[in-house]
């Protein structure tokens, strides 16, 4: 068995469609799966879409999103009992996810060199206390300016370094790391190749309803609308 978990803080923005599908669709493609929110802000309607809401004792704040993710993700698995895959709310599988003998796996965007990893969908295997530690304080330690976006992120490419390949296995203190291709796994729509088993619904892509918070060209997005996503 293994646990489907999405870091949620719920901001107001109108997630709850793009949730529905993604715990739906993870149900279809790996029956038997456990679902969960992993949330700062436990809302009634979440124990109706997942199995499960792991309530976090934190404060939600949309300029530390991505380093209380970071920092929720490690709480989780250092106790966790089973494999995990955590995942973003705005993704939809396709199929089962191509699982590796490894204690990590993260999607490796061979076209991004500044910032190969993406956080879309990472596999994690009980144990390696150590790994998530170092990962959490890496993350908590980068600049303050990138907590809202990225710095979950830049965490773990700052683990790996960036001279890596898709399909590189290494280890990490006591993980054995996997680079999933991110373009052949869990990929922007555009973006996805072959049989990928994910489809990552990035920015306006999510839906009408999300547009006005994506103005103008990617980067001349405000500050809200990164932090937000």
């Amino acid at each position: 068995m293994i646990d489907v978990v999405c870091y949620y803080a719920d901001f107001g923005r109108p997630y709850e469609p793009l949730l529905e599908r993604m715990f739906t669709s993870a149900r279809r493609v790996m029956p038997g799966c456990h679902t969960a929110f992993l949330t700062p802000t436990p809302r009634p309607w979440m124990h109706d879409m997942a199995a499960e809401v792991i309530a976090l004792q934190a404060e939600p704040n949309l300029m530390t999103l991505a380093r209380d993710r970071a920092v929720a993700m490690t709480s989780l698995m250092v106790v966790a009992k089973r494999p995990v895959l955590l995942v973003d709310p705005d993704i939809a599988f396709q199929r089962a996810p191509d699982f590796p003998d490894a204690d990590v796996a993260l999607l490796w965007r061979r076209k991004k060199v500044d910032q190969p990893i993406n956080n879309g969908a990472i596999y994690a295997r009980p144990g390696c206390p150590e790994f998530w530690k170092k990962y959490s304080h890496i993350a908590i330690n980068l600049p303050k300016e990138i907590h809202h976006w990225w710095c979950d992120q830049i965490a773990f490419t700052t683990m790996t370094s960036v001279f890596r390949h898709p399909g590189d296995t290494f280890q990490v203190m006591d993980a054995k790391v996997h680079l999933w291709d991110a373009y052949k796994a869990c990929a922007p729509v555009k973006q996805a190749e072959g049989t990928a088993w994910a489809l990552h619904y990035k920015g306006a892509l999510k839906g009408e309803e999300f547009e006005k918070f994506f103005p103008g060209r990617p980067d001349k997005r405000t500050a809200e609308a990164v932090a937000a996503f």
